[in-house]
């Protein structure tokens, strides 16, 4: 894994959308498991649990990654599972903060 894990993100106006190919290879590489929706220039990805408990651990851990990061996803969030999608609505596309929170988040699994 990169030092993507390490970089913290940047306030929005000081950041630009990333290029389609720049996500694809991201997710590649960075986020796997990851999906790009380019109709909604989002990043998403469902996780699943066994039970409510640890859907809620998971998103409060989400929760805590994302404010420290000062950048917020959407989620949904269920019995047993917990869907987070991510956009920089500033740049109406996917940045490398939307990158960033995604490979975080993805260390809690």
């Amino acid at each position: 894994m990169s030092d993507i894990i390490n970089m913290s993100c940047k306030n929005s106006q000081n950041i630009n959308k990333l290029e389609n190919d720049e996500v694809y290879q991201y997710i590649k590489i960075e986020i796997p498991a990851w999906l790009f929706d380019i109709k909604q220039n989002l990043i998403h990805r469902k996780f699943d649990f066994k039970n409510f408990k640890q859907t809620m651990f998971f998103v409060n851990a989400v929760a805590y990654i994302c404010e420290k990061e000062v950048h917020h996803p959407d989620m949904k969030i269920g019995f047993n599972y917990c869907e987070i999608s991510l956009q920089t609505h500033d740049v109406n596309g996917v940045s490398l903060n939307d990158i960033i929170c995604a490979a975080k988040i993805n260390l809690l699994i």
